[in-house]
């Protein structure tokens, strides 16, 4: 700005020198001679209006220079804009599945270790089972650090997929899930607005999906219950496995060993219990021979049938299940994770719904048949406003076609299905139709 100014400023008096010597050379009569000083003003001025136009010249070359330079700067910055929109768009395409950003999958029939270090010798720290998932923190030739559960250490990349790619293999091999997104959400016949409502759903509850209608999930609510929900109201993700420590496995075998030796004595002892009820036993005493004949005729049978039947009403004070009620709640949901097997009642080697209900009963003493329509005949129904740990709940539309056992805080534990095994849920999880208890009766 300064330079400017007296730029201007000396441009200014030039041209008042200028116009001064114009006057002077006007003045001039045409018969008087140049002397050497009027010559040598006129040449000093012919100078300073080189050298000032030569100032004013390169001012605007410095004025193009630098606006050739801002131009240039545009440019490149419209170029680099253009890059990071590139490299975003880029990174939109590596985020087709979501789930699988910065993570890697296992591609393994079994389970593959997890290291300390990037070396076959090296400690293994867990194991990561089928369609394990992974957080990625390091990818190396041959290796990746990898973070699943509470394992931290490395696997072999030839184990493994990043990203997209294990996207794609999920689809493949991996089960669907839909999480409930609404507070509660009706389960349709078919996938369409107008079908039946087969029941409700809550929030924050899990099913199997097995089957993708254009808005529509169809999902698995048990073992009997299949129906649609609106593809807006679910989160679909593919069902993942996290990584098991050493510890963790230890202790799971110890908890499966222990579950299986109470299970051997239960059956020997429900076997000698059957042997003895078999085995006849003789009379304690010998029949008296009469004496003397009878004097008497024996009073005759009443003619009438009782004209009203047993009453059947419910008790005003359904008694409670106690503490035997909690200690049977406590004892089921030891076998959360185990397989759901169809017609099975083992607790550890998979078990039906009915089944595994029956099994547990009888590890408390209780003989329950096979069958849920069955089981809900037994001890006195409770309505939902009532129940207790150790309750079963009935679910079916039409018929009893599932059982759980109710465990307290509004939450259920049952063998569900075949994808989930034996799980926990919400008692609401779908809207059951009867409560009874059985414990304390």
């Amino acid at each position: 700005m300064y330079k400017r100014s007296k730029k201007a400023a000396v441009a200014l008096l030039t041209v008042g020198l200028i116009t001064g010597a114009a006057l002077t050379f006007t003045n001039l009569k045409a018969d008087e001679v140049y002397d050497d000083s009027s010559i040598g003003i006129s040449s000093a001025l012919d100078r300073y209006v080189e050298s000032v136009q030569m100032e004013t010249d390169k001012l605007n070359e410095n004025l193009a220079d630098n606006k050739k330079e801002e131009t240039t700067k545009v440019t490149k910055k419209k170029s680099s804009k253009k890059k990071n929109k590139k490299a975003d768009a880029k990174e939109e395409e590596t985020c087709k599945y979501p789930q699988f950003q910065d993570k890697c999958l296992t591609t393994v029939t079994d389970s593959v270790n997890i290291r300390t270090e990037a070396d076959e010798t090296s400690e293994i720290v867990g194991t990561l089972p089928v369609n394990g998932i992974a957080s990625v923190i390091e990818k190396g030739k041959e290796w990746t650090q990898v973070e699943s559960g509470s394992c931290k250490g490395y696997i072999k990349n030839e184990f493994l997929v990043y990203g997209d790619d294990a996207g794609a293999y999920a689809e493949e091999h991996c089960a669907k899930i839909a999480t409930v997104m609404a507070d509660s959400l009706n389960v349709r016949s078919m996938a369409d607005a107008e079908a039946d409502c087969v029941t409700m759903i809550a929030e924050g509850e899990s099913y199997v999906v097995v089957d993708t209608v254009t808005g529509w999930v169809g999902i698995a609510i048990d073992a009997e219950t299949y129906g649609y929900v609106s593809a807006d109201y679910v989160d679909v993700t593919f069902s993942v496995n996290n990584a098991v420590s050493v510890e963790e496995a230890e202790a799971i075998k110890a908890a499966e060993e222990a579950a299986e030796e109470e299970e051997r004595l239960r059956q020997e002892a429900e076997a000698q219990q059957q042997t003895e009820n078999e085995e006849p036993t003789e009379p304690q005493y010998e029949p008296e021979t009469p004496t003397e004949a009878p004097t008497e005729a024996p009073t005759e049978a009443p003619t009438e049938a009782p004209t009203e039947a047993p009453t059947t009403e419910e008790p005003a004070n359904v008694p409670s299940s106690g503490s035997t009620g909690v200690d049977l709640a406590n004892f089921a949901l030891q076998y959360v994770g185990n397989p759901y097997v169809y017609g099975g009642s083992s607790l550890t080697n998979g078990a039906d719904c009915s089944g595994f209900v029956m099994a547990v009963y009888a590890e408390f003493g209780y003989s329950l048949p096979h069958s849920a329509g069955m089981q809900s005949g037994y001890g006195t129904e409770v309505s939902t406003s009532e129940l207790e740990p150790g309750d079963l709940l009935f679910y079916g539309s039409y018929s009893i076609e599932h059982v759980a056992i109710y465990v307290g805080n509004g939450m259920i534990v049952h063998a569900s299905t075949p994808e989930s095994g034996i799980k926990t849920s919400n008692y609401n999880y779908r809207t059951p139709c009867k409560a009874v208890r059985i414990l304390g009766q």
